[in-house]
C-alpha cells in the first residue's frame, strides 16, 4: 500500500510529505493527517509491528509533473524557503558531457575536466498547491544537487555555487514567486567590474601599443587575470603578512598556491556574509577528503565584496567559534512548536559525546590534536538541512548508537536489530526503531535505510532502499488510553 516513489522529507512545518516519482519526472507532495479512530496499545513505546496503512497517515495532495525525457529531477534535492512558503526543486539533463584529451590540452582552463551537464533548472512553486511560479536555468555548469551540497538558503536569498566556472549565483526570493538575480559572484564582485577590465590591457601588443614603443618580438598572450574573488582573497592575505617580513617572504613564497585556490563549497552565514571553503584544484577534480586537504575557509561580505576573516582548516578558533556557534552555522527555520536542535552549545550530552569523540580518535588513530581539529572543521560549510530535527533526537531526552544511527539525512546502513533510544529520565528503554525486514538468512549485501522524523509529532518512517519494492516501517507513539 506504499507509494513506490522516492520520500525525500518532511516540511518544517510539519504538515506536508514531499516526495519525487520513481521516474522522476513528477513531483509529489501527501498531506500529513493524524488516525482519528482510537488504538489500545503500549503507550511507552513505539510499535513498528502495528498493522497500520500509509494511508492512515498520508493522502496524495497533488502530482505536479514538471519534466520529460531526458530531463529529470533530483530525487535528493528540495529546498524551503522561510514558512514553508516556497519549495525549490532541480532538474539536469542525464547526459554529462567530458572534453576529449586535445580539447583539455589545448585549453587553458584547468577546470575543463570537470564533467558538466547541458542544463541545470531550479523550480520555484507554492507548496500548498504546486503552482509553478518561476525557474532559473543554468546552462553548461558542475553543480553538485544532491542532499543541497552546491546550494544554501537564508531566508528569501539563495545562493548556487557552480564549480565548472567558480561562480556563486545569487537569488532574491521575491513574495510574489519570483526569482531574481542579484549577482554573480567569482570573476567579478561588482556589477561594473567587467567594464572597468575591459580598459585593462590583456597581452603584451597591448601595452606595447599604449606606451607608442615598437615589438620587438611577436605578442605573447599573458592569460586570464585572476578573479576578482581570488583578488579580494590574496589583498587579505597581503593585509596580514604587512609589518613583518617573515610573513612577507611566506607570502611571495605561496603566492602560486594561494593564487590557484579554487571554491569548494559556500554557506550563508546571515543576509551579508557568506562562508566560502578555498582548496586545492587537485583536490577538487580528485574528490578528496576535507580532512587530508589544506583548505582555507573565507568569510565574504557579499555586499562590501571584502573577506573579512580567513581561518586554515587546522584552526582551533575557528573550532571553538564553530563548537560554541554551532546554531548559527546550521541557518535553521525556526518554528516554535519545534523542539531546539541539540548542538555543543546548549547540551551538555551533545559536549560530553564530542569529547569522548575526540580522544577516542587521537588515542585509536595515533594522531595529532590538529588533524583532530581538520576532521571536526571538514563538516563545513554546511548544506541546508544537514541534520533532522525531532524530539526524539534531543540528546537531552533519549540517548542511542549514533553509529546506527544520526540526525544527518542521508543514507544508512541499517543493522538486523532494532535501534534503542534509552530515555535519561527513567534510565530505560523508552522505545524501538525496526530499520526495515528481517532477514531470516544471512546475506552479503549492505542494506542501507533512511530514516524521516516528523518535526514536531512522534512519528518516524524509516525507508529501507535495498530492496525493491521498498520496504516503509511507520513508527508511531500512540498517548496511553
Amino acid at each position: 500500500s506504499v507509494p513506490n516513489t522516492h520520500f525525500r522529507r518532511f516540511t518544517d512545518d510539519g504538515k506536508h510529505l514531499i516526495a519525487i516519482s520513481r521516474n522522476q519526472h513528477e513531483l509529489q507532495v501527501y498531506a500529513f493527517q493524524i488516525p482519528k479512530f482510537s488504538y489500545q496499545g503500549d503507550g511507552e513505546c513505539l510499535n513498528g509491528t502495528t498493522p497500520m496503512q500509509f494511508q492512515n497517515f498520508f493522502s496524495l495532495k497533488y502530482a505536479r509533473p514538471l519534466t520529460r525525457e531526458p530531463e529529470v529531477l533530483c530525487k535528493d534535492f528540495c529546498l524551503l524557503s522561510s514558512g514553508d512558503h516556497f519549495m525549490i526543486v532541480a532538474s539536469t539533463t542525464r547526459s554529462e558531457s567530458i572534453p576529449d584529451a586535445s580539447t583539455m590540452a589545448a585549453s587553458q582552463d584547468p577546470l575543463i575536466s570537470l564533467p558538466t551537464v547541458e542544463r541545470v533548472t531550479l523550480y520555484l512553486l507554492l507548496v500548498e498547491t504546486g503552482e509553478l511560479c518561476d525557474q532559473f536555468t543554468f546552462e553548461n555548469e558542475h553543480i553538485i544537487l544532491p542532499f543541497q551540497h552546491g546550494v544554501s538558503i537564508y531566508n528569501d536569498l539563495l545562493a548556487i555555487l557552480s564549480l565548472r566556472h567558480q561562480t556563486i549565483t545569487l537569488l532574491h526570493i521575491k513574495a510574489t514567486g519570483q526569482l531574481v538575480l542579484v549577482s554573480r559572484i567569482g570573476v567579478n564582485c561588482h556589477d561594473d567590474d567587467a567594464f572597468v577590465l575591459s580598459q585593462v590591457p590583456t597581452s603584451d601588443a597591448d601595452i606595447e601599443m599604449q606606451e607608442d614603443t615598437s615589438a620587438s618580438s611577436p605578442p605573447q598572450p599573458r592569460g586570464p587575470p585572476l578573479s576578482g574573488l581570488t583578488h579580494r582573497l590574496l589583498t587579505y592575505l597581503y593585509k596580514q603578512a604587512v609589518g613583518s617580513s617573515a610573513a612577507l617572504r611566506r607570502f611571495f613564497f605561496l603566492f602560486d598556491q594561494y593564487s590557484s585556490l579554487v571554491m569548494w563549497k559556500m554557506q550563508f552565514l546571515d543576509f551579508r556574509h557568506l562562508l566560502i571553503k578555498f582548496g586545492s584544484l587537485e583536490g577538487l577534480l580528485n574528490r578528496q577528503s576535507d580532512s587530508s586537504q589544506n583548505c582555507f575557509l573565507a568569510v565574504y561580505n557579499f555586499h562590501t565584496t571584502e573577506i573579512v576573516a580567513l581561518y586554515h582548516n587546522g584552526s582551533q578558533e575557528l573550532l571553538q567559534a564553530y563548537e560554541l556557534l554551532f546554531d548559527m552555522f546550521l541557518v535553521r527555520p525556526f518554528f516554535p512548536p519545534v523542539c531546539m536542535d541539540s548542538s555543543f552549545f546548549n547540551n551538555i550530552h551533545t559536549r560530553e559525546s564530542m569529547r569522548r569523540q575526540k580522544a577516542t580518535f587521537v588515542t585509536s588513530k595515533n594522531c595529532s590534536f590538529s588533524q583532530v581539529v581538520r576532521r571536526a572543521l571538514s563538516h563545513l560549510p554546511f548544506s541546508p538541512y544537514p541534520c533532522t530535527r525531532s524530539p526524539y533526537l534531543d540528546d537531552s531526552m533519549f540517548s542511542y548508537d549514533e553509529k546506527i544511527l544520526t540526525a544527518l539525512e542521508r543514507p544508512k546502513a541499517c543493522a538486523e536489530y532494532p535501534t534503542k533510544f534509552l530515555s535519561r529520565k527513567k534510565g530505560a528503554v523508552a522505545f524501538k526503531i525496526v530499520p526495515g525486514i528481517r532477514s531470516s538468512h544471512t546475506s552479503r549485501t549492505r542494506k542501507f535505510a533512511t530514516c524521516l522524523f516528523h518535526p514536531i509529532l512522534p512519528f518516524v518512517m524509516v525507508v529501507q532502499h535495498t530492496v525493491q519494492p521498498q520496504t516503509v516501517n511507520i513508527h508511531y507513539r500512540w498517548p496511553p488510553t
